[in-house]
């Protein structure tokens, strides 16, 4: 079984939360408030992140600690052949320890340069948490938001819950 978890803005009282959720809202009408994205493959969560872990960047977790506040989260579950649950760790495994995409984040959400901050980031070995779970779940590395990738997971067969 794949878990993808999505944090839910406004729970913790972080303003960089608000901010992702409130601008990725105005391309993403009708989605809920969310602003990071794991996916647990196991026990373990897979991610990028810039914060709460010691890690600044693509790195695997434990799941118990990564989700030790579960009101936060909201989880969208997948029961995938283990054939694909293998090819999923392994794009994971590809890209861990590598750095945190702050101009990807800067580009494609805050500034009206989003396509550059797609062709910049192609060659980068550097990932913001959506990107990295999106990769890890398709392959392809695409600018995607939290919001958009709930989206892509409705329409590709995970449930809420």
């Amino acid at each position: 079984m794949i878990k993808v978890h999505q944090y839910k803005a406004g729970k913790d009282g972080k303003w960089l939360d608000d901010a992702i959720s409130i601008w990725s809202g105005l391309f993403n009408w009708g989605t809920p408030p969310y602003s990071h994205t794991e996916i647990q493959l196991y026990d373990r969560c897979f991610s990028s992140a810039t914060r709460g872990d010691g890690f600044v960047g693509t790195r695997w977790a434990d799941a118990a600690h990564i989700l030790r506040h579960p009101e936060r989260w909201d989880t969208y579950t997948f029961n995938a052949s283990a054939h694909y649950l293998k090819a999923c760790v392994e794009r994971a495994d590809e890209i861990a320890g590598q750095k945190y995409f702050y101009l990807g984040i800067a580009l494609d959400y805050f500034l009206p340069l989003g396509w550059l901050g797609y062709f910049t980031g192609k060659g980068l070995k550097q990932w913001y948490c959506s990107q990295a779970v999106y990769y890890v779940l398709t392959g392809k590395r695409t600018r995607i938001s939290p919001k958009r990738l709930t989206g892509w997971l409705l329409k590709n067969g995970f449930v809420m819950g």
